[in-house]
């Protein structure tokens, strides 16, 4: 009701303001017609602002709670009926000609229109806030239902995480060259002296870090009563610091020549992937995926230098095959990440953060781009009319990502195409509410992640089976096939192919490539080498070198 008196007002003020200035203009001599252009200009330009946000919202954006079909007819009653009280006002065959037209009390009625107008307004913002209330009631709910019980600090494995990053950012700081060359995306060799010494540097922070990764369970305690990006979103990224120092002495310890030291550091990243992994908020989920990956990739480059069975001890295969344990906490990730960014809403709807500031920086933050979202949509126009419709349609489909999540488990097995269609139709954002289309891509992105972990371990998992095998009987097997039982309790299906179909051997003369053809359904011969261009080709495996 608040909506259509608030649109009824606005434009009974724009009548009243052009019946206002005719009368005067047919009052003077002079600047008559400038008074005529007042008269149906200004309420006309008034709509301008309106019209530009509504129009960019239906056709730029495609966002369902755009409000462009009553703002187009509030706009073409002020001119239709602007234009009547003009061509009236300019006839001499009107009962009351325009001169005696009482200009008091069309100012009076103006008024009054705007005040009609301001109240709806004040009707709406105070309903806002006691909507703004009930939603946070909902996310403290939400947030309970995923955040475990905190830990007590000598149990956790957090609390010497963070020691850990302390001191990574204090006493053991490494400066932007010495990163690049030893933990960046083009390294030196792992066996040169450089690295050696580095790492020698860094031991005692390495040993804090194997100590955290030792301890079973890990809460990074925090007060969750009121979720926001800015209290999470740092550790993730710190974590992989850490992640990436105990990675390359794992590497250096398989260059030594000292297989079980490496196996167990990779173990030790197993754990870790595992612990960041749990903590409720989607970053954390996918990087505890990457760190799981990069484990399991080292993991293969490790084996084919164990020399004896009592080597590979430190990696469990039973938890090795517990990838279900990843999944089930990315959707406890979604719920949180949902929770988060209600409460997000709810600051909005009371004015504790605008809409534009949030937009702005989220989207330059992002991608490097001004955008135009501080430029048109204004805060009071989006808080009282998009807002709620937006957070709707994020719940929606939210709602369905997180079900999806649950769903695809039982029966991703049977139907993977079936399964590859609901994550593309569940990414699919046109459409969608800005709220949606500026929070929800992480969340089909992490459901997808969460599978191709799954598969990774798969493969993980027979590349250690066959080196018990290789280890018992001096050579690789012929077939995966031939791992089952001894070795393994069954032959590991590929999730993401039909028909349960297993995953795929390649054997060559130098190398032995267990794959899964990944998302797109399709074999594309293996896993592609790290210099190749991907083409479209994502088959996820590792190999065994001979």
């Amino acid at each position: 009701m608040a909506y259509l008196v608030f649109y009824l007002a606005t434009v009974a003020a724009g009548l009243l303001w052009t019946a206002a200035f005719t009368a005067a203009a047919a009052r003077v001599k002079k600047f008559g017609w400038l008074l005529r252009i007042i008269a149906l200009g200004i309420p006309l330009l008034a709509w301008v602002p309106w019209l530009s946000i509504t129009a960019w919202l239906a056709f730029v954006r495609s966002s369902p709670n755009n409000w462009f079909g009553p703002t187009v007819a509030a706009f073409l009653s002020t001119l239709i009926g602007g234009l009547l009280i003009a061509t009236s006002g300019r006839s001499l065959r009107t009962s009351m000609p325009v001169v005696r037209w009482p200009i008091p009390w069309l100012a009076i009625g103006f008024g009054g229109a705007l005040l009609a107008a301001w109240m709806a307004m004040a009707a709406l913002e105070s309903d806002l806030e006691r909507w703004a209330s009930d939603l946070r009631t909902e996310v403290n709910g939400m947030v309970a239902s995923v955040v475990p019980p905190p830990l007590a600090a000598d149990a956790n494995a957090a609390t010497l995480y963070r020691e850990a990053i302390w001191l990574f950012k204090t006493a053991f700081r490494i400066d932007r060259e010495d990163y690049m060359r030893t933990l960046g995306d083009n390294p030196l060799p792992v066996a040169s002296d450089e690295v050696g010494v580095f790492l020698k540097r860094q031991a005692p922070l390495i040993d804090l870090i194997r100590r955290g990764t030792e301890r079973e369970e890990c809460r990074f305690n925090r007060d969750s009563s009121r979720p926001k990006v800015s209290m999470y979103i740092q550790e993730p990224a710190e974590m992989m610091n850490l992640a990436r120092l105990l990675l390359l002495s794992a590497r250096r310890r398989a260059a030594d020549g000292h297989p079980a030291e490496a196996i167990a550091d990779v173990a030790r990243l197993i754990r870790m992937g595992e612990h960041l992994a749990r903590d409720p908020l989607g970053i954390s989920s996918h990087a505890g995926m990457v760190i799981d990956g990069l484990a399991l990739t080292t993991l293969a480059k490790v084996l084919p230098q164990a020399t004896h069975v009592d080597q590979l001890n430190a990696i469990d295969p039973l938890r090795l095959s517990q990838a279900s344990e990843q999944l089930s906490a990315a959707k406890s990730a979604l719920l949180f990440d949902e929770a988060m960014y209600l409460n997000n809403a709810a600051d909005i709807a009371d004015k504790r953060i605008g809409w534009s500031k949030l937009s702005d920086s989220w989207v330059t933050g992002n991608s490097g781009r001004e955008t135009p979202f501080g430029v048109l949509c204004v805060d009071p126009f989006y808080r009282n009319f998009v807002l709620r419709g937006d957070v709707d349609d994020f719940r929606r489909r939210c709602r369905r990502d997180i079900n999806l999540m649950s769903a695809l488990f039982h029966w991703d097995h049977r139907d993977p195409d079936r399964r590859r269609w609901s994550l593309s139709e569940a990414s699919e954002l046109d459409g969608a509410g800005l709220y949606s289309q500026l929070f929800m891509p992480g969340f089909s992105k992490l459901n997808g992640a969460g599978w191709r972990s799954e598969a990774r371990r798969n493969v993980a998992g027979v590349l250690l089976a066959a080196t018990r095998y290789r280890l018992a009987t001096g050579s690789l097997p012929e077939s995966i096939e031939a791992l089952v039982p001894e070795y393994l309790p069954y032959a590991p299906v590929d999730v993401f192919a039909q028909d349960t179909a297993l995953l795929k051997l390649v054997s060559t003369d130098s190398e032995w490539t267990v794959y899964s053809i990944g998302d797109n359904g399709r074999d594309d011969g293996g896993p592609r080498p790290e210099s190749e261009p991907v083409d479209g080709k994502d088959d996820i495996g590792l190999s065994l070198k001979r």
